[in-house]
């Protein structure tokens, strides 16, 4: 959570992908869903004070990438 009271997390969208969301006053929005361009996510996603969130996804091609979605 950062001191904004924004919390990043992972779990399952709607449609039930796995997904990296964030909560922010009571609302939910998914930043990434598992679809064809991201096959998972891995680790804890983290949050910083400007709102940023930064995660692990493995990606459909095999590769391994840190995001930001800002």
């Amino acid at each position: 959570m950062n001191p904004q009271g924004l919390v990043a997390v992972r779990g399952r969208s709607p449609d039930g992908a796995a997904c990296v969301a964030w909560l922010r006053d009571g609302q939910t929005q998914v930043l990434a869903a598992q679809d064809d361009r991201h096959r998972g996510f891995e680790g804890l996603p983290v949050v910083n004070g400007l709102g940023q969130v930064a995660f692990h996804a493995a990606l459909a091609d095999g590769r391994q990438a840190a995001l930001v979605h800002t």
